[in-house]
């Protein structure tokens, strides 16, 4: 069963306005099959995404985020940028719908609907879970970040 969605929301802006939700996390030595560098994890969140716009599909977003953490010689320190590897599926089908298809950059959001999303990127293993945050980056810099430690561990299958 996938939890509620909790914690900060992210607002995203731009031609097609998102809000960005967290539901779980979790760190793993593999991902989708790929086993994460010596020394290194996945960090993975699964989110809740919703588009603003009620009344037209909208085209999926492509996060552009990263995870940051501290305890990096005294500086913020953060991954590469998260990948969506998963189509989005909607949040009603959530529980029975087993693993989602690749992403597709063409998939579109019917309005009004929530999907499900997940994002991984690899850290170092020391990093501690309770001090993570996955972070909307802009041009110039990180804005939002959802605090990962308060959501609850990704649910086993």
């Amino acid at each position: 069963m996938i939890p509620a969605a909790s914690g900060a929301i992210l607002k995203i802006g731009g031609d097609y306005p998102y809000t960005f939700q967290g539901v779980a996390a979790g760190t793993s030595p593999v991902a989708d099959g790929q086993p994460a560098s010596a020394g290194q994890v996945y960090g993975t969140v699964i989110y809740e995404v919703k588009g603003d716009l009620q009344d037209r599909p909208l085209p999926a977003p492509a996060p552009q985020m990263v995870f940051r953490w501290s305890r990096c010689g005294g500086l913020q320190c953060q991954s590469d940028p998260v990948q969506r590897t998963r189509a989005y599926i909607p949040r009603s089908q959530a529980d029975q719908s087993g693993d989602a298809q690749s992403a597709d950059p063409s998939e579109m959001l019917s309005p009004g609907d929530t999907y499900l999303g997940l994002v991984t990127a690899e850290m170092p293993q020391s990093v501690d879970r309770r001090r993570l945050e996955l972070c909307n980056v802009s041009f110039t810099s990180i804005k939002d970040c959802i605090p990962v430690g308060t959501l609850p561990p990704l649910p086993k299958y």
